[in-house]
């Protein structure tokens, strides 16, 4: 991901900050690097050099926190990712529980998915409490408006847990991604281990979840 400190326009640091993250994707190769466009204050520059480096842009929907720091808009919304869904270059990261914390309806990220369609490059997966952002779904207060998007995208979209893993780690990254697995395809879900509520030791993590 892009450095959340960085102005990416015309500029010098902006410059070298690409072409490292350049360097890394095709290191590892990774099919594209995601930008915060709220940090993007020239979408023309930044669209140009990621095309002179070999490397595909993604952008990403923003939580209800952003804005502070926007030299542009601050991309919560559909509407503010017209003008870069035209650019057939760009990919999108849809980020589920972003979305949540500005329109729990899930309009909004339903309208992304339309407007992306074959260019959404993954997605960030986690649910929410009424006290905690990004928690696993499977123990959230509102999972069916989660999983209701998951099911408009395509199969082959690589999905990313992401957020807290709640006392043990291995069991509940575990049952999520079992869950997620299960509801995608319509398997009941019987939880092995009862979740530890918010009380209980937190770590936060991300895992790879892979589809079968």
């Amino acid at each position: 991901e892009s450095d959340p400190l960085i102005n990416y326009g015309d500029n010098q640091v902006a410059k070298d900050a690409i072409a490292r993250l350049a360097d890394v994707a095709h290191l590892v190769g990774a099919r594209g690097v995601i930008f915060y466009p709220y940090l993007v204050s020239d979408f023309g520059y930044l669209l140009g050099a990621c095309k002179e480096y070999g490397i595909s842009p993604i952008v990403e929907n923003m939580d209800a926190a952003r804005g502070k720091m926007s030299y542009h808009k601050i991309y919560r919304w559909a509407q503010d990712f017209e003008e870069l869904a035209q650019n057939q270059d760009v990919g999108i990261a849809l980020n589920l529980q972003h979305a949540y914390e500005c329109d729990s309806s899930m309009r909004v990220i339903k309208g992304l998915v339309r407007m992306f369609k074959d260019r959404i490059r993954l997605v960030h997966v986690s649910g929410r409490t009424i006290s905690h952002n990004h928690w696993p779904i499977h123990c959230s207060d509102d999972p069916e408006r989660i999983l209701d998007v998951l099911d408009r995208v395509p199969r082959d979209v690589p999905l990313i847990t992401q957020g807290y893993l709640l006392h043990d780690f291995e069991i509940t990254a575990s049952e999520e991604i079992r869950y997620i697995k299960g509801e995608r395809d319509r398997i009941p879900f019987i939880p092995e281990k009862q979740p530890v509520g918010a009380s209980g030791r937190i770590q936060k993590d991300e895992r790879r979840l892979t589809r079968g």
